[in-house]
């Protein structure tokens, strides 16, 4: 059975707990180390609010740090998960672009915040017609390839998993991030190829009633986080054979 010497993941806040929702034991990761074995460390690279430019900052300057580098001459191998992305396929409005008159001196601050209870009102209307990604796509994908390229065959396997879609409900507050989500994963789904070491993680099925809650709609509750947990687990087991000897997750698929 093969065994890696150590667990890196990078995400953002689906990764880690929330208030009223899971604790440190009770997100992905943790669920996920715990199946594997806790004698395996696991680095949770995972910030609140990171999108593509900051995980891959943070991966680049990683690979000497964990030995990832494929000139290091160790022959530990590595296992690494990432999931991102829907921080950059988030749909803004085009009034986060116009947030630069504050800058002027004076009464920026006052015309902006003018501005703002002008258009309030209208925003799902105006961002269903005049809207951006947070981060472009071809600069998402730009991002993601570089993350992929440098993570050595040689030295690590990589789960790359989708990102659940965001509840409908969403829709109402971000018109169009669901649409969006979708072609963000399809992007993921076609660099999943550049290397033989890359496996796809599919979340396409993920339960709507598994968010925090539809207000909410792309965080998990502590049941999603063991439904990921599981995806996980079981695109894991086609690189590691050995069965679910270790796990109930608590979780009914049928």
């Amino acid at each position: 059975m093969q065994r890696y010497s150590q667990i890196i993941v990078y995400g953002y806040s689906t990764c880690l707990p929330r208030p009223d929702s899971s604790n440190s034991s009770e997100t992905w990761p943790s669920v996920v180390h715990k199946q594997i074995g806790i004698e395996t460390p696991i680095y949770i690279r995972g910030f609140a609010g990171a999108d593509s430019h900051e995980l891959k900052r943070v991966s680049t300057r990683d690979l000497f740090h964990f030995g990832l580098d494929s000139k290091d001459n160790q022959l530990e191998r590595s296992l690494v998960i990432l999931m991102f992305g829907i921080v950059d396929c988030a749909v803004l409005p085009f009034t986060y672009k116009l947030a630069r008159v504050k800058q002027i001196p004076v009464l920026g601050n006052y015309v902006w915040k003018y501005f703002l209870r002008s258009v309030h009102p209208f925003r799902p209307k105006l961002q269903t017609f005049w809207s951006h990604n947070a981060v472009a796509k071809d600069k998402f994908k730009s991002n993601l390839e570089q993350i992929l390229l440098s993570l050595s065959p040689e030295k690590t396997d990589v789960l790359l998993v989708l990102h659940p879609i965001p509840h409908k409900n969403t829709e109402e507050r971000s018109p169009k991030w669901r649409e969006s989500a979708i072609q963000y994963n399809e992007i993921k789904s076609k660099l999943a190829t550049v290397q033989p070491n890359i496996y796809l993680v599919d979340t396409s099925s993920f339960p709507p009633e598994l968010f925090i809650s539809p207000q909410d709609g792309h965080h998990f509750s502590k049941l999603g986080h063991s439904w990921i947990a599981h995806k996980i687990m079981e695109t894991y087991f086609h690189i590691v054979p050995q069965g679910f000897a270790s796990g109930d997750f608590g979780i009914n698929e049928s």
